[in-house]
């Protein structure tokens, strides 16, 4: 498990040398995150001797709690801590200018909205007032017809009632003249008088034509009434339907705020994905980044390795002893020995030539794989595979010549031996003993370094192996969330459309309602005076037909002519 320490130092003895400890902070969890590591807790650890005291480093810790690499943790940490932060910042502006570009939209799309239904209700409310004007203008002019007619009859009949009170007083009078002269006795002409004055009487009385017109004015009236009780039970229903909207209006209202509250709910946790998933994405490309330089460590150990093995193999000495028998060499004639030695020098200076050659052309091999390496570190993605394969064949030519001058340099090595022995018996033969080796080159004991540098392979590699398998994880994480990221949106583009749905709805709801009620309340001003004028032109008519209805001097006058009957003789 990977942790993030303090190196810590304790002096100890005289000279003030001391064992060196981490002290753990942090422990990096599966999914990346880091938690504080509780208590306090010291781990031993040699390696941190090479760091400062108070340093902070990242150290892998086995299940035994013993350190297996330690490296400065200084990089990494601004490394991942910057990325954090462009991370973060990024994802605050998007949030910001997302939020600032809803508000505008969803503002403007209100507005328009709000305008267009303003614009469609007043023209429907004003093509609707001015059919209703015109019917109201037609009833309007038939009350003034009937108010002019009602008030004719009303003089006509005060008129009536005037001559009638005239003829009746004289009437009284020519009874009070009749029963004082009774007993004296009425002529027929007289009689005459009395029957003309009757049917004088009886003339001004209104007749039945009065009555007539009076029935068909509250005909119409009663006509008029209907179409006003029409026009209120239009209203009745016009505020029952209201009603109706603005409950269906609260419930709408409801479910938007329940499916507004659900897409916000919908909204963070895709904002909580996206940026888990921006921050799993920012690992990887740092742990890829981390397994490219690993990568590189491990053929630059390579090439070290290789490199001091082809060292080791120069500076070693090598027996010859079997194949150089000395005792032959000293029974030997020494002009044999001499030409033995003059071939043994000319075909070491062949094989030299040829591995001198072949060295050559190993050192142009190898420049053009370094030169394939920079390009592929400064490619493209386009061109990385093209260069990669390209790489890989001439590596895999780089491998075979150094293989097969293996075994050339250590031939040659040999010849080199075998030369020296014999020069060496021969110059012993000649009475030389201060001669000196053919190569200059010293005997040293490589193999401890070869030792080390197979320790770093090793632990390179299996670092590498550790984050390969760190990367497929990360890999498959990206993978699942950049699903639950795309259901995710999808769901929150889905919720988001039926909020606007509803939210449109509630708009026309709105504007629907307003519009019913400014027509009730227009209604409602003109109806009512229309109706107050057209109650009191109704009483006043019928209490002009029921004076006419209780009138008497139809039947005062019918007495009369019966009295006048039975005063003419027969």
């Amino acid at each position: 498990m990977l942790y993030l320490a303090e190196v810590q130092k304790q002096k100890s003895g005289f000279m003030g040398a001391g064992k060196a400890e981490i002290k753990l902070l942090a422990f990096q969890r599966g999914d990346q995150s880091w938690n504080p590591v509780p208590g306090e807790e010291v781990i031993p650890a040699e390696e941190a001797s090479n760091f400062a005291t108070g340093a902070l480093v990242l150290a892998d810790l086995n299940a035994n709690r013993q350190v297996q690499r330690l490296q400065e943790a200084g990089r990494p940490l601004v490394n991942i801590l910057q990325s954090f932060s462009r991370v973060l910042e990024k994802f605050k502006r998007q949030e910001e200018e997302i939020e600032q570009w809803k508000q505008s939209l969803t503002y403007q799309s209100q507005e328009m909205n709000r305008r267009n239904m303003e614009m469609e209700a007043r023209l429907e409310q004003l093509q609707q007032m001015e059919a209703e004007f015109k019917q109201l203008e037609a009833r309007h002019q038939e009350l003034k017809s009937g108010q002019e007619k009602a008030e004719m009859l009303r003089q006509e009949v005060e008129s009536s009632r005037q001559d009638l009170a005239k003829a009746w007083e004289q009437l009284q009078n020519e009874r009070h003249c009749w029963e004082e002269s009774q007993h004296l006795g009425i002529d027929e002409f007289q009689v005459r008088q009395i029957q003309e004055l009757v049917e004088h009487l009886s003339c001004n009385v209104p007749t039945t034509s009065v009555q007539e017109e009076l029935t068909l004015l509250l005909a119409n009236i009663a006509t008029g009434q209907n179409t006003l009780t029409q026009h209120w039970q239009q209203l009745e229903q016009q505020q029952s339907y209201t009603q109706e909207q603005q409950q269906e209006f609260e419930s709408i209202a409801q479910t938007w705020q329940e499916s507004f509250t659900e897409w916000q709910q919908a909204q963070s946790l895709l904002e909580q994905s996206l940026s888990e998933l921006k921050v799993q994405t920012a690992v990887l490309n740092y742990k890829q980044e981390y397994a490219q330089t690993l990568k590189w460590q491990l053929q630059k150990h390579e090439e070290l390795y290789r490199e001091v093995s082809r060292i080791a193999e120069s500076v070693t000495q090598v027996d010859v002893s079997e194949k150089v028998k000395v005792v032959d060499l000293e029974q030997m004639p020494i002009e044999q020995l001499q030409q033995i030695v003059k071939d043994l020098q000319e075909d070491l200076a062949k094989n030299s030539q040829f591995v001198n050659d072949q060295e050559e052309e190993l050192k142009l091999q190898k420049q053009a794989v370094e030169q394939l390496q920079t390009q592929l570190s400064q490619s493209g993605s386009s061109e990385r595979s093209h260069i990669e394969n390209e790489l890989a064949e001439e590596y895999d030519r780089y491998q075979m010549l150094n293989e097969t001058l293996v075994g050339q340099r250590q031939n040659l090595r040999e010849r080199k031996a075998i030369l020296q022995q014999h020069l060496h018996v021969l110059w012993h033969r000649q009475g030389c003993h201060n001669f000196t080796t053919i190569s200059d080159e010293p005997s040293v004991d490589l193999q401890p370094v070869l030792a080390q540098i197979e320790v770093f392979k090793q632990q390179k590699a299996e670092e590498l192996q550790k984050l390969e398998q760190e990367l497929s994880q990360i890999e498959s994480r990206i993978v699942s969330l950049q699903s639950l990221v795309d259901s995710q949106t999808e769901m929150q583009a889905l919720k988001q459309q039926q909020w606007q749905t509803l939210e449109q709805q509630l708009h026309s709801l709105q504007a629907s309602i307003a519009e019913t009620l400014g027509r009730i309340k227009l209604s409602q001003e003109v109806l009512q005076p229309l109706q107050d004028n057209w109650n009191s032109l109704q009483q006043q008519l019928e209490a002009i037909a029921a004076t006419l209805n209780n009138s008497s001097e139809q039947q005062t006058i019918a007495q009369i002519r019966q009295v006048l009957q039975n005063l003419v003789p027969s």
